[in-house]
């Protein structure tokens, strides 16, 4: 059998009928999960109109929000301290500045509010927003693997996709996550939406040799910083890919092909400094200090990156199990850590830390990704196109490793921050691996990849349905 994929393929044959009813068909039962976990439970968090907030100041012609503080809150001698703030009414993880509220988080949800609400006259709520930008995000990356997957073509390889697609679709945490959409998973969605659009522009730029496409990545990249600041980090995206374009592998004009592929996201970074300086008056200031959360961010001492954290981290976001047992426990405050916090960090550990489960245990499709070292022993069989996009997506993913595992807080929203391109990458390096496999061991490779399918898309979702009565019983005694 031919394995070798180091010329590229753009004109490989098209998928079966059948294949395509089929990725269509996940397609609309995965748009029909997640409005399923997203919609119909809005009163599960009592704060899931922020950005129709965000979006109604921008209306207006301001970027603070039309809510004003409390006398009570603005008498305080400090409003940072949590416990200075205890009986006093305020905007929860609103940022307090000069006496006025604004929100940290980026401003493109806000503005795709605004864009709905003048075509529409309809508000959307945080839930709606997080469900339009999890099912448009995931049919793209669904569409890029679906393309991708062409030049990696083998005996298998349809059902292959089948099994890839799915996991994408549930073996990423997006389920779970969706079940509590405020304005935290509604910044995450659209930088996980936008990412998504990006990375299929950039393909269809790289595949055809078109400038308008790379464009439109650096454009969708930059959007997808400005939902969330962590995702300034696809710029090593960029950086890789203009790489490829300054060495000639990618047979583009380079001057032009560097201007469209770096030109939008820097004009979207600037307007997300100019934001800052409106707001804050200080270009690099988010108002993620002056944020009322939890932990007291206003002070020098504070450290959001703590690399003493990384092996608990790391346990947490990779090898914690689900536990069956016990019943799963969502996302807030009052679950039990596991006794690696404890052990290491004592009681003050739990407050840093919420329900987080292992990406490597409960999705093991994603145990592919650690066979990221054949990009580099079969370099020489990759077509450049190839090349060109899995080098980037590993490299994205380990950046978001990277910062998971120093930062002081964890929490399962934050992994959708780095699991749908760690697992998209462990997709490719799945088809990649079988189709340079023996014909004989082919079908037992297959079998293998679907056994690892079905269990990252039967956690996922089992982690999606879950819905503790205590969580219920918190958020009514916070309404």
């Amino acid at each position: 059998m031919n394995t070798d994929v180091s010329q590229p393929q753009l004109h490989a044959p098209s998928y079966s009928r059948l294949t395509r009813v089929l990725l269509l068909c996940l397609l609309l039962a995965t748009a029909c999960v997640y409005f399923y976990f997203a919609i119909p439970y809005p009163k599960v968090w009592p704060f899931y109109n922020n950005y129709a907030r965000l979006g109604d100041a921008f209306m207006h012609g301001h970027t603070y929000l039309g809510a004003e503080p409390s006398i009570e809150l603005l008498s305080l001698l400090d409003p940072y301290v949590p416990l200075q703030r205890q009986g006093v009414r305020f905007l929860w993880d609103a940022s307090l500045f000069q006496e006025k509220y604004y929100f940290y988080y980026g401003p493109v949800p806000a503005l795709i509010w605004c864009v709905a609400y003048m075509i529409t006259g309809g508000s959307l709520s945080d839930l709606h927003l997080s469900f339009l930008f999890t099912t448009v995000g995931t049919c793209f990356l669904v569409a890029l693997l679906a393309s991708m997957a062409k030049q990696l073509q083998s005996r298998y390889s349809a059902i292959a996709l089948i099994f890839c697609a799915a996991t994408l679709c549930f073996g990423t945490w997006v389920p779970f996550v969706l079940r509590r959409s405020a304005i935290y998973e509604t910044a995450i969605f659209g930088g996980y939406c936008f990412n998504a659009i990006a990375l299929f522009c950039l393909w269809q730029g790289i595949k055809k040799s078109k400038y308008m496409p790379l464009a439109l990545a650096s454009l969708f990249f930059g959007m997808a910083m400005s939902c969330r600041l962590s995702q300034a980090m696809n710029i090593s995206i960029l950086i890789t890919v203009g790489f490829f374009i300054f060495t000639g592998r990618i047979k583009l004009e380079r001057t032009r092909a560097l201007l469209c592929l770096f030109l939008p996201w820097l004009i979207c970074a600037e307007m997300l400094l100019a934001y800052n300086y409106l707001r804050f008056g200080d270009v690099f200031e988010t108002g993620w200090r002056y944020a009322l959360g939890v932990p007291n961010l206003n002070v020098p001492t504070f450290r959001a990156l703590r690399p003493e954290q990384i092996i608990p981290n790391l346990y947490f976001y990779f090898f914690r199990p689900l536990e069956f047992t016990k019943g799963l426990q969502f996302p807030f405050f009052h679950v039990d850590i596991s006794p690696w916090g404890t052990l290491l960090y004592g009681r003050t550990y739990a407050v840093t830390a919420e329900a987080v489960y292992g990406l490597f245990t409960n999705s093991p499709f994603s145990l592919w990704f650690l066979a990221c070292p054949i990009l580099w022993l079969r370099r020489k069989q990759l077509s450049p196109e190839l090349a060109c996009v899995l080098w980037p997506l590993a490299l994205f993913s380990f950046a978001g490793i990277g910062l998971l595992s120093v930062f002081f807080y964890t929490v399962q929203r934050y992994s959708v921050d780095m699991t749908p391109w760690l697992m998209l990458t462990a997709c490719l390096l799945y088809l990649l691996i079988l189709k340079l496999t023996p014909a004989r061991w082919q079908l037992a490779l297959l079998v293998l990849g679907g056994c690892m399918a079905f269990w990252s898309v039967t956690t996922g979702i089992l982690a999606g349905c879950h819905h503790t009565p205590m969580c219920m019983q918190l958020m009514e005694t916070t309404n």
